[in-house]
């Protein structure tokens, strides 16, 4: 088979592994709280699962730290990350007071399996474009995040909870399948060049703390998601009128994605300015103009996640890479966190914006800088 068409079939494989893997987790995760509530669980113990959310972003750290210690490591913890989704698929035959237990191990595959993942799709983007490969994989992964919910909440009419909960095991299998068939595609030009170089680390140190220090700053300017669902239901939209907003600004999400990566292969990091501006923008229009504020949302969102995983793939050898994706989970976990208090405060604003866009702009420039010297 010619190398280039194995590259591209090696990289769909993996696009569709997380479209169905997407479908799978996302689905549940869009009715788990009105699953317990339906089981009667109360409402504090419902707010445990949003704790329960940083087992992702410390899986990830985890799972850097293990990928970057040996090649050998990569596949393993891709299937075993994506086996986790399984986890989610027995909730309905498990008594609720487990149901975190379940919730929790699902996270903490999620976070193991990102960092080995976007070292092995980096891998292939260098043949198919850092920019093109990692915006169409969004994409493919937006396509999941979008129709498992709407396919789930079809099936919760039809069959109820636990029966439709239940459905989520067949796009979970067929990742599993997938991946199996990506990892048979996978090139063997590909696979020799993925070497952990042993002097490649230690002189990515300081692109590591810049680039952290950019997903940290973008991202403390970039409201989260669940937040800005809070805010509307305070203003006095309905359920659905949220979910028809959420997959509107993840539709415009996956079209600005797969625009920058084209983009960002032309112009290179220089693109990555954009990012802390339309964030910015999206933070300020929220309080003002809720639709406009949520289709730059949407832009906003679709750049990073181009950005924030092509950056390391440019500037890094493939033994940081890991390390640089783990960081990645972590660094967005505290600027979500910081930006879910800030953006209940609007009167302090003014003040919170400014150094945070310094610190995003600056750090974007030392990138440059590094990609030029």
């Amino acid at each position: 088979m010619d190398s280039r068409k194995r590259v591209w079939l090696a990289f769909l494989s993996l696009s569709l592994v997380s479209l169905f893997a997407d479908m799978a987790y996302e689905s549940i995760r869009s009715v788990i709280g009105a699953y317990l509530a339906e089981c009667g669980v109360l409402a504090y113990e419902i707010s445990v699962l949003a704790l329960v959310e940083s087992f992702s972003y410390a899986g990830r750290l985890l799972g850097g730290f293990l990928a970057s210690l040996s090649p050998a490591f990569l596949w393993p913890l891709v299937f075993l990350g994506y086996a986790s989704i399984y986890a989610l698929t027995i909730i309905p035959f498990t008594p609720p007071t487990l149901l975190t237990l379940f919730y929790a191990v699902e996270r903490l595959g999620k976070g193991l399996r990102a960092p080995p993942r976007d070292t092995l799709l980096s891998l292939l983007t260098e043949r198919i474009g850092h920019g093109r490969g990692f915006g169409l994989h969004e994409v493919f992964d937006q396509v999941g995040a979008i129709s498992g919910p709407l396919l789930l909440a079809a099936l919760v009419e039809q069959v109820g909870f636990p029966q439709a909960m239940v459905y989520a095991a067949i796009p979970a299998t067929l990742a599993i399948a997938v991946l199996v068939a990506a990892y048979l595609l996978y090139p063997l030009e590909v696979r020799k060049a993925c070497r952990w170089d042993v002097g490649g680390g230690g002189a990515s140190l300081h692109v590591i703390f810049a680039y952290s220090a950019y997903v940290f700053a973008t991202a403390a300017l970039l409201v989260y998601w669940p937040a800005i669902a809070y805010k509307l239901e305070e203003a006095g939209f309905g359920v659905d009128s949220i979910a028809l907003l959420y997959a509107l600004a993840m539709l415009v999400d996956a079209f600005a994605a797969l625009a920058v990566g084209m983009v960002y292969d032309k112009l290179g990091l220089s693109v990555a300015v954009v990012s802390p501006f339309l964030a910015t923008i999206s933070l300020l229009l929220i309080h003002n103009n809720v639709f406009a504020g949520i289709v730059v949302w949407g832009l906003a969102m679709g750049s990073i996640e181009v950005l924030f995983r092509a950056i390391p793939a440019t500037l890094l050898p493939p033994r940081a890479r890991p390390i640089a994706y783990g960081v990645l989970g972590a660094s967005l976990a505290m600027g979500w966190a910081l930006v879910s208090i800030a953006v209940q405060q609007p009167a302090i604003l003014p003040l919170y914006i400014p150094p945070l866009l310094t610190v995003s702009v600056v750090s974007s420039a030392v990138l440059v800088r590094v990609r030029r010297a």
